[in-house]
């Protein structure tokens, strides 16, 4: 039988919590092992942390809060008054299963990630030391250029990206790319198949533009960081022009002018590693920024122009919380707000230094093909 994951259902989840009624590590382990064959060490906290992880970990919290062997009388009443109140007759005499159904969420067929993992897409730059840690200093191995083939797959991930950020948590295991296509397309106010021959004009122009972020096995995400003209970043930064609309023509390297234009991890039904994909989603980006601009030559007082926009509230919250601020302007064709971070090469001071520093350290030592 395939391996099944759940994360905890969200109301029993918060009456654990807010009791205070989690097993000790310790002893879960050591239930777990006697039990259910046991569990990675890891299974444990992510469920707390409210991940999907394997089924038999919520159903080992289950089995340790019922086992009188434990002698935690207090969390065991607590969870047979809380079955009770659920419907569930008489559950001290119901079968594992019927209690089981009661406090579970939704089966899934892969590992969904815990909630509240830090957002390094939110800390930028500043979290470029942790990212070292996390990455083990393999930057250059952790994102390829995008080939002909990945273009459709990509523009799926966009999509389902797009619908979870505006649903809840809970279901985003339902996403896929053939459920979210066309409200997504009305969203971004552009249909799949033209967004497609944009990003494959993009890519073979500028390989480094496009960039398919790399998991341990397997591709986890897309970042797209455009390089413009003048002419180009003003049209976009003053609402002329739809992001993209760009052309090859629009594109010039190296540029101090970048568009932010995509960062999309693999969510939903995509999603494919048990891993936090947005230190990797930095390290791509933070990748091409450094290349793009060619930090290291450009004259101290050289100001570094990026816009993007609100495409999600969540991509909102992580350029805000990264600098970007308002222009004034909105999109064409979607109406998103556009949004707009300048840093000058010559900063000493806050995280303008910090870029700029983070920026020269990764142009120095990695590469991109």
């Amino acid at each position: 039988m395939p391996r099944q994951y759940c994360a905890l259902e969200q109301e029993f989840y918060q009456f654990l919590d807010e009791r205070g009624y989690w097993p000790p590590f310790e002893l879960y382990r050591a239930h777990m092992k006697e039990r259910h064959n046991g569990i990675a060490n890891k299974a444990l906290t992510d469920l707390v942390k409210g991940a999907a992880v394997q089924e038999k970990a919520s159903r080992g919290v289950l089995t340790f809060a019922l086992e009188s062997r434990y002698r935690l009388e207090g969390s065991r009443r607590a969870v047979m008054s809380y079955m009770e109140a659920k419907g569930v007759p008489s559950p001290e005499h119901a079968d594992l299963d019927t209690l089981l159904d009661v406090i579970r969420g939704p089966l899934l067929d892969r590992y969904a990630p815990p909630v509240d993992d830090e957002d390094m897409l939110e800390t930028g730059a500043l979290g470029f030391p942790r990212i070292l840690g996390k990455l083990r200093g393999f930057l250059d191995n952790r994102s390829r250029a995008c080939q002909p083939e990945d273009i459709d797959p990509a523009i799926g991930w966009i999509h389902i990206l797009i619908a979870c950020h505006a649903a809840p948590r809970r279901d985003w295991h339902a996403f896929s790319a053939a459920s979210t296509r066309a409200s997504s397309e009305a969203h971004m106010g552009i249909r799949a198949d033209e967004y497609a021959l944009q990003m494959r004009a993009w890519s073979q122009a500028v390989p480094q533009s496009v960039r398919i972020v790399l998991g341990r096995r397997h591709p986890i995400g897309v970042t797209v960081v455009l390089p413009l003209t003048d002419d180009a970043y003003e049209r976009i930064r003053t609402g002329q022009i739809a992001s993209y609309e760009c052309t090859v023509e629009d594109l010039q390297v190296p540029s101090r002018n970048l568009l932010l234009e995509v960062a999309a991890e693999r969510l939903g039904a995509e999603t494919v590693e048990p891993i936090n994909p947005t230190p990797y989603m930095l390290a791509s980006m933070l990748s091409q920024i450094a290349h793009l601009t060619d930090i290291r030559s450009q004259p101290e007082d050289t100001l570094i122009r990026m816009v993007s926009f609100e495409g999600t509230r969540k991509s909102a919250s992580r350029l805000k919380l990264q600098g970007f601020k308002p222009t004034g302007a909105v999109m064409p064709r979607s109406g998103v707000k556009i949004l707009e971070r300048t840093f000058s090469k010559g900063a000493r001071v806050n995280l303008e230094a910090v870029t700029v520093m983070t920026l020269e350290w990764i142009q120095a030592r990695v590469t991109l093909d």
